[in-house]
């Protein structure tokens, strides 16, 4: 049955059986100590205490009979001040006792408070007869035998209460020396059973420990030549493997290299397309506000020329205002010669009229050539206004021209613009899709890197094995050749013989120097315990 179980299985039975068995040893030993703690403290929280307390009962009433007896003699208030003093303290002593015994069951079953009850009946007797006996010492009519028949009623009552509290502290003395022997039987039975099962444990630990040992040894034995033989074959496949990892890591750091110079070209690219993207973008808005200028000086120059055509055709009908001005002068003067004529006819009574007349006239000339040089100014002001409008119209013609040439260089900025914007979008989508390779390729150079300094790692843990082979042929009284052959490739020569190179040197120096945890965690997987593997389910015990 043990045969086909595996070694976490064994070792795992016999640590069980030995803890079984140490388990029942703490267990019986517990229960004895806590019965035997059990008994200590009943004898000092209970029986202790309860003969304490009846010795301070026994104590007060011996003190009341004394203070009596010193009244009888002394006839002093101090001695029956004591007496009282000392009744009061007796009953705080029978209370006490009386809740001491309630809070044990056992002795409330047995019925040790009826046996304080028939103290402190005693005691309320001799109580009794002793006050009796004080009323005796203070009448003064007494006869010569009152005092000492009274003192004999107390010596009467005296004795029955002494019995009881003797026969209390015998029965308490009998129940702790009954609870001492149940102590120490307890303790030497907790002894026994501890040197019983300690034996016990011993044989059966030493006897698993055999059986486990003898069933480890002679699996170590079957699977060492299996090790030795892999590990002499993972370490010729590691060091082929460790040249292949090298290769690939040089050429992926290679190709890292270029493809890293690649997607920096690509960004210096896209950050000048960018930035001719951005230049279009600027001029696209200038010339758009170039032809919203344009736009607006056109306008401007229409309005202009609108205002000019105004001015001539108001300088037209000022004209002919200034020809019928000039006209008015002219038949003014017609008239005023005419006036003139008749106040010559008049003689000295057209003298006056002639004066005004003339005056008249005067006037009239003056109007007809401020008239004519008026219809003068403003015929040149006409002309000036004729040739205003020719040269706006011309401006405007030209304005127009540029208007149009604006927005033709607008419309091609525009497209210049968008066309700039497209291209850096396509070349930023080329620069992310060159860094996401650039990523991809520095990942797959990290994991190139890696898998080199796994593989270096190997071809040391192999040599870790042969080793570690070694010392399970050492351990289980093989030969050691093994350890000795594996000691000769650790110092720098391969599998069969062969010798490493420089690097592979300095690899296998660090695996050796900065690896101990895994090498210690190889030796561990070397023998495994767990329930689960299956290699050693085939050894005997």
């Amino acid at each position: 049955m043990l045969k086909n179980l595996t070694i976490g299985k064994k070792l795992a039975m016999g640590f069980t059986a030995v803890l079984i068995l140490t388990g029942l040893l703490g267990t019986i030993s517990v229960l004895q100590m806590k019965k035997i703690d059990s008994e200590v403290m009943d004898l000092v929280d209970i029986h202790i205490p309860l003969s304490s307390l009846v010795s301070d009962v026994d104590a007060a009433a011996t003190n009341q009979n004394l203070e009596v007896s010193l009244y009888a003699i002394h006839r002093e208030e101090e001695q029956l001040e004591k007496f009282a003093s000392a009744d009061q303290e007796v009953d705080q002593l029978f209370a006490q006792l009386l809740e001491l015994i309630n809070s044990d069951a056992e002795l409330v079953a047995e019925g040790w408070a009826a046996k304080v009850e028939q103290i402190a009946a005693s005691h309320d007797v001799f109580v009794t007869s002793c006050r009796e006996f004080i009323d005796v010492v203070k009448a003064r009519n007494n006869s010569g035998r009152s005092i000492p028949e009274a003192a004999d009623a107390v010596e009467t009552a005296y004795e029955p209460f002494m019995a009881a509290v003797d026969k209390f502290l015998s029965t308490n003395t009998e129940e702790t020396t009954r609870i001492g022997i149940n102590a120490t039987t307890t303790a030497d039975a907790a002894i026994t059973w501890t040197i019983i099962i300690g034996i016990a444990t011993v044989i059966v630990g030493a006897g698993l420990a055999y059986v486990i040992a003898r069933g480890i040894n002679k699996a170590l034995r079957t699977i060492i030549a299996g090790l030795a033989e892999g590990s002499e074959q993972v370490a010729a496949a590691s060091g082929q493997v460790s040249s292949a990892s090298q290769s690939l890591a040089e050429g992926a750091t290679e190709q890292a290299a270029g493809l890293e110079e690649t997607s920096s070209s690509l960004e210096e690219m896209a950050s000048m397309t960018k930035q001719n993207a951005d230049n279009a973008q600027q001029a696209n808005a200038l010339a758009g506000e170039a032809r919203k200028a344009a736009d607006s000086g056109a306008e401007s120059m229409r309005r202009m020329n609108g205002a000019i055509q105004e001015i001539q055709r108001s300088s037209d009908e000022t004209a002919k205002i200034i020809k019928v001005i000039d006209d008015i002068a002219f038949q003014t003067n017609l008239l005023a010669l005419n006036a003139a004529v008749e106040a010559a006819r008049a003689g000295e009574a057209g003298k006056g009229f002639a004066v005004v007349a003339e005056e008249v006239r005067n006037l009239a000339m003056r109007s007809a050539e401020a008239a004519k040089n008026t219809s003068n100014m403003i015929e040149e002001s006409v002309k000036n206004s004729k040739n205003g409008v020719d040269i706006a119209s011309e401006v405007g013609k030209i304005l127009e021209e540029i208007v149009q040439s604006v927005g033709k260089t607008t419309d091609l900025v525009s497209e210049i613009a968008a066309a700039s914007q497209e291209q850096a979008q396509g070349i930023d989508q080329v620069n992310t899709a060159v860094a996401q390779m650039d990523k991809v390729t520095q990942q797959n150079a990290a994991n190139a890197e890696e898998s080199a300094s796994a593989s270096e790692e190997l071809s040391a843990q192999a040599i870790s094995m042969n080793d570690i082979v070694g010392q399970l042929v050492a351990l289980v009284g093989g030969s050691a050749t093994r350890a000795k052959g594996s000691a000769a490739q650790s110092n720098g020569q391969g599998p069969s013989g062969h010798s490493f190179g420089k690097s592979d040197e300095t690899w296998h120096r660090i695996a050796k120097g900065t690896n101990r945890r895994a090498r210690t965690q190889a030796a561990a997987n070397a023998i495994p315990l767990d329930d689960g593997d299956g290699s050693f389910d085939d050894f005997n015990a």
